[in-house]
Parts: structure tokens; sequence; C-alpha cells
């Protein structure tokens, strides 16, 4: 199972966030499943790879810093594709994802862990 985690803070108040973030994940091809005021839940779109390569999308907000104005946002992206290969699919979309996140203007990328 291919498994990559981003961690971004962030300075606005966080029951907007996943909101205002949603359109942005659709732009990146993902179904939003789930959502709660701290988690949100997102699937790729069937059609363009073989199921097992389909990636699930979590974001969670983690408000242990939020009485600073700083809270931090979790990505994980998964999938069942074994990561045998460094440049897999989960790998090209966690970094496209991320990207995308950052680019909103929204977050700032605090660190990134491949595994």
């Amino acid at each position: 199972m291919a498994r990559y985690t981003c961690l971004f803070s962030f300075s606005q108040p966080s029951d907007q966030l996943l909101g205002q973030l949603e359109p942005s994940l659709t732009d990146c091809g993902l179904n939003v499943v789930h959502k709660t005021v701290d988690y949100l839940l997102a699937r790729e779109r069937p059609g363009k790879v073989s199921y097992y390569r389909l990636v699930t999308v979590e974001l969670v907000i983690d408000r242990a810093d939020e009485v600073r104005n700083r809270a931090r946002l979790n990505l994980i992206v998964k999938n069942e594709e074994l990561a045998l290969q460094q440049n897999n699919h989960c790998r090209q979309m966690s970094e496209q994802i991320g990207q995308t996140l950052q680019d909103s203007g929204l977050l700032e990328l605090l660190s990134s862990v491949t595994g």
C-alpha cells in the first residue's frame, strides 16, 4: 500500500477551511465522500487508472495549536498500489494535490513524508 503525507499550517478559522479547499480537490479529479468540521475524505474518480491505483485522500485538522492562531492540516494520500517504483501514481497524485493546496494561498507547507 502506498501512502504519502504532508503537513500544512494555516492561520484562518478552521471551521471554514475544508469548505474552501473542496474546489481544489475537485480540480484534482477527486470526489468528496465525507466531510465534517475537521475531517474530509475524498476519492479519485474512476476511469483514468486501474481500481487498485485509485487514491483516497484524507484531510485532518489538528486544532492543538489553534490557541496561537495557527492550526495544522494533515494531508494523507493512499491507495492499494505497492510502491515498488518511486514515481508511482499515488506519489504523483500526492504531489499534485499538495501543490494545488499550496497554490490556493490558504496553507503553508511544513513537512512532507514519503512512505
